[in-house]
């Protein structure tokens, strides 16, 4: 398990008894995994949680459906463990990767610093951050998305140690893959890159023919996740004519270009300074002072540990940060949580890498503690395992509604309206309901015919304002 080339250029040796780490990694997830599933989200919720939880057992495609990954591995997890409530199945799918992704991190930590104690808390820091951990109890793709930097973050430690052409064909896989569940991989393309060019005995082999081949047989491999958007696309009775317009609703669908383009550096010059406050009141909120302390510790001290891990740090919090602060959305908060878990790995370079050993175990068990302290003061806010305002909402809305009195017309806002989808899909079968918009047009015949076979029915308030 020793380093060969190109690992740690400044900083002893790498190494240690695998299954140490492995142990601790595993400690952590396991208590990470209970943290969440007691605080769990019992059922659906508003927003983008209530549309995946609504299509992750449908059958019908959409082209919106743009995270192919994360339905793929998330289905045969509902149907095996909660396929009765695929709500509380989604957001426990969430708590799994969650719980892998703080322990690969540890993994990681542990390794690059030779202390799986420091590992382990830079593991616990991410795991009990509030912003992670309220992602971790919902249906949501970041905790699938972090799991997966940190697996490209310990295949590219892996082919440091030793590096061969299986190892770097195992991290092109992983990354490729990955881009499946969440586009903002492609942040860490640039440090990922300067990386491996860092760690290479031979730079120039990363630019040889058989490397790009296999490379982008890789990124095909990957695309092909998309196949079944493609093909729902180019096959839509509402297709484009024109095959290059097919391919253009193709990329619109799975990019969401057509609000993105406005979201990119789309944050006015104006508004830097206060996105800037918001980061730094968000950062204070994940780790503390005391955690941020180490973590600028830590960002320091991994220049003496490695140097192509130092600039892999710096740079992709540096890209990802910079992104999340000039990225136009009202929840930029979540684009911040790939920084989170550099800042955490941060952590581990800052209580882990000392050479005195007496040094090393007093800040490793000062971090363990306070990241325990952390997790403690942050379950109050984040607990949501009696949480029902999703479906008190629905109750209140839907009264009295079922297909044989009554046919509910709907106007309202895109969050309550997924945990409508949702409960008429599964909670509440016997819900007919409609949207205004697909039945304005021919509004009166749709009273003539529900009256006819005495079918009230029932508007919103804001579908109403819109009839009348």
């Amino acid at each position: 398990g020793n380093v060969t080339v190109g690992a740690d250029h400044n900083g002893p040796p790498q190494g240690g008894p695998y299954v140490l780490f492995v142990a601790s990694a595993c400690v952590v997830a396991t208590v990470a995994f209970w943290a969440y599933t007691r605080t769990l989200l019992p059922g659906v919720d508003l927003g983008d949680t209530g549309g995946f939880q609504a299509a992750v057992l449908w059958p019908e495609q959409s082209a919106r459906r743009a995270y192919p990954l994360y339905y793929t591995l998330a289905t045969p997890f509902i149907r095996a463990v909660s396929e009765d409530n695929p709500a509380r199945g989604l957001n426990l799918f969430s708590a799994v990767w969650a719980a892998i992704a703080v322990g690969l991190l540890a993994v990681v930590g542990g390794r690059l610093t030779k202390s799986p104690l420091a590992g382990a808390a830079a593991g616990l820091l991410l795991a009990f951050s509030y912003t992670f951990w309220t992602q971790a109890i919902i249906a949501e793709v970041y905790s699938l998305h972090l799991a997966l930097i940190a697996r490209c973050l310990l295949s590219l430690h892996a082919y440091a140690a030793r590096p061969s052409m299986a190892r770097l064909a195992v991290f092109f896989a992983v990354y490729a893959v990955a881009f499946g569940n969440h586009l903002g991989m492609i942040l860490f393309l640039v440090p990922f890159t300067v990386f491996l060019t860092q760690v290479h005995p031979r730079p120039r082999e990363l630019v040889a023919p058989s490397t790009i081949l296999l490379a982008m047989v890789i990124a095909v491999a990957g695309a092909l996740q998309y196949a079944p958007t493609f093909l729902y696309v180019w096959s839509s009775i509402d297709a484009p004519p024109a095959s290059g317009d097919r391919m253009a609703a193709f990329w619109l669908d799975v990019t969401k270009a057509d609000w993105r383009e406005e979201m990119v550096l789309g944050v006015p010059a104006s508004q830097l300074w206060a996105r800037v406050q918001m980061w730094i009141w968000d950062a204070r909120q994940q780790f503390g002072l005391t955690g941020l302390a180490l973590a600028l510790l830590g960002a320091v001290r991994v220049w003496s540990l490695s140097t192509p891990w130092a600039m892999l740090l710096w740079l992709a919090f540096a890209i990802s940060t910079g992104f999340a602060l000039t990225y136009n959305v009202g929840d930029a908060h979540v684009f911040l949580l790939p920084g989170h878990l550099l800042l955490a790995l941060a952590v581990a370079a800052g209580v882990g890498a000392w050479r005195d050993p007496r040094v090393r175990h007093a800040l490793t068990v000062v971090a363990v503690m306070y990241a325990a302290w952390r997790g403690w003061d942050t379950w109050p806010a984040v607990d949501r395992h009696t949480d029902r305002r999703a479906e008190a909402q629905l109750a209140h809305l839907a009264e009295g509604v079922n297909a044989r009195s009554a046919l509910l017309v709907a106007k309202m806002d895109w969050q309550l309206e997924n945990v409508v989808l949702y409960s008429a899909r599964y909670d509440r079968r016997d819900l007919a309901w409609a949207r205004l918009d697909d039945v304005l047009l021919h509004f009166p015949f749709l009273v003539r015919d529900n009256l006819a076979e005495s079918r009230d029915l029932v508007l919103t308030a804001e579908a109403a304002r819109g009839v009348v």
